[in-house]
């Protein structure tokens, strides 16, 4: 379906899902599951589908965070690995300029030796660095992405309360009319109440939008 990335239905399988649930959960049908939903005369299809995304929801905020603190960690490393590539590449300025001033030749040649030592350094720390503020940005990006899956299930969620909510009202409703026709018929009094029933489906449908 392509509504969820890949490092999203990875981490949702490993959680024990199916790596295609949140792809089912975004994609459901509001319309047809309400029409199940009365046709069954039971809100329970919304309700289970309801519990599984609120509980999808909370692992991924759980994954976000995880993926929020992994991004903050990084660019604290790479801070670190920063100021050690520019610690290196200060001393190694500071042997560069002994080893010029020096007379004496072998001093000039450890000064010189120790100035490469440096900058080695300096070029390992800057690379040191330069992968942490990558992994920083990967873990920023993929929790962007999930926050984005939370919002359009969080979304969802709510639609399904708000729908489920109307068709206990659908539900209840119809019930009433129901028990009343029962009672008249019981009563011994004939009365064709087939029109109340068609207004009660048909108002159902109007307000759910489902026609």
């Amino acid at each position: 379906m392509g509504l969820v990335p890949n490092f999203i239905a990875r981490f949702f399988q490993d959680m024990g899902h199916r790596a295609d649930d949140l792809e089912l959960m975004l994609a459901a049908d509001t319309k047809k599951m309400t029409e199940e939903a009365l046709t069954q005369r039971s809100p329970r299809v919304l309700a289970v589908l309801i519990e599984r995304m609120d509980d999808a929801i909370l692992q991924l905020k759980e994954q976000k965070g995880t993926l929020d603190g992994l991004s903050q960690n990084a660019l604290r490393e790479a801070v670190l690995h920063e100021n050690a590539a520019n610690e290196a590449d200060r001393n190694a300025d500071v042997l560069l300029q002994q080893a010029a001033a020096a007379a004496d030749p072998t001093v000039k040649a450890k000064k010189t030796d120790l100035a490469a030592v440096e900058d080695q350094r300096h070029e390992s720390q800057s690379r040191l660095a330069e992968s942490a503020r990558t992994r920083a940005k990967t873990n920023a990006d993929q929790s962007v992405e999930v926050g984005a899956i939370i919002a359009r299930l969080e979304a969802k969620s709510a639609e399904m309360e708000a729908v489920k909510k109307e068709v206990e009202a659908v539900l209840t409703e119809t019930q009433a009319y129901e028990t009343g026709k029962d009672a008249l018929i019981k009563a011994g009094q004939v009365a064709d109440l087939t029109p109340l029933a068609d207004k009660i489906v048909s108002a159902a449908h109007q307000k759910l939008a489902i026609e």
